[in-house]
């Protein structure tokens, strides 16, 4: 047996020369993966294979991922991603690690992925398979510790506008990655640029005025194309946020803690009210007393307006 044969290869052959039935295995054409398996023990294929095979069904979701096998997984390709940090000059490994396993998971799996195609053929070209293997490791080595303390933002001065961390990991993707159209792609720009944003709400939370300032010079001098880039993005949305105009709001609403007037909506207030008319769903998941109700209120005469343009009768109804 040649050490670049799968699984299934080798269940073939060895059918063919009456070793295993594997045809008793087979279901409208399909191998029942944990099936072959427990067959493979049986007749003795080596360890390697039978890894080889657990490994590959993990990925696809045609086996339960176990820790064991999840960490093998993980391990093998943070070894492929220090190969490809060392080939280009640059520790990947080390900004991967830098991320949160649970909290950045889909972070971390879509900026493996985005590294080189060797590393997408090592998890069979499937990025769901590795989120999973992904949070598997993080949870098992989470386990009996506390969650990480949220920090209140990543600004630390024109030299670190968003987390040094995240800085690192856009200014090392591929550039031909970071501009592409494929799914996977459009994915990464997505997340990298929703966490960049997260980690610079609360400058633009307390002074927008100096936040546009910051953002506008941190765009002008950044060399990195990629960073450039996610700057402008993030420009461009606290823009759109910023413009936003709501319905019916209070502009004498005073704070009852601070007694700030003018304050409702709150920036996360008026996001999650884009949000909601430009996406049509929305989910608002924060804690008690975060002003969900305002939300709601607010949101009603926007989806109202919205209806009535798009030539819909609105029709309203008291419940008792």
């Amino acid at each position: 047996m040649t050490q670049n044969k799968n699984f299934e290869q080798i269940l073939v052959e060895e059918t063919r020369k009456g070793n295993i039935q594997g045809d008793k295995y087979l279901i409208e054409g399909q191998i029942l993966l944990y099936l072959v398996l427990e067959a493979a023990r049986r007749e003795g294929v080596p360890l390697e294979y039978i890894q080889k095979a657990e490994e590959r069904g993990m990925l696809t979701g045609d086996l339960y991922i176990t820790y064991e096998g999840a960490k093998r997984i993980y391990d093998n390709l943070r070894k492929a991603v220090k190969k490809k940090g060392e080939e280009r000059g640059t520790n990947y490994l080390k900004i991967i690690d830098s991320f949160d396993p649970i909290t950045d998971h889909d972070l971390i799996a879509n900026a493996i992925f985005c590294l080189d195609p060797e590393i997408q053929e090592k998890v069979e070209n499937n990025l769901e398979g590795l989120y999973r293997v992904v949070l598997s490791v993080g949870s098992q080595k989470r386990r009996g510790k506390h969650l990480p303390v949220r920090t209140k933002g990543a600004y630390q001065g024109e030299d670190h506008l968003i987390s040094k961390e995240l800085e690192e990991l856009i200014s090392a993707i591929p550039r031909i990655q970071y501009l592409g159209d494929e799914e996977y792609q459009r994915r990464l720009r997505v997340i990298t640029n929703k966490k960049a944003e997260r980690e610079i709400f609360p400058l633009f939370k307390d002074n927008p005025k100096e936040a546009f300032k910051v953002l506008e010079e941190k765009i002008n001098k950044e060399k990195n194309e990629n960073l450039r880039d996610a700057y402008l993005q993030l420009k461009d949305i606290y823009n759109e946020y910023s413009k936003f105009k709501v319905i019916n709001e209070n502009p004498n609403f005073q704070d009852p803690e601070t007694g700030k007037i003018g304050v409702l909506p709150s920036l996360h207030q008026r996001i999650a009210l884009y949000h909601l008319l430009k996406e049509k769903r929305f989910g608002i998941f924060d804690g008690c007393g975060t002003g969900k109700t305002a939300i709601a209120t607010l949101a009603q005469p926007l989806i109202e307006e919205e209806l009535k343009r798009a030539g819909i009768k609105v029709s309203r109804k008291v419940i008792q």
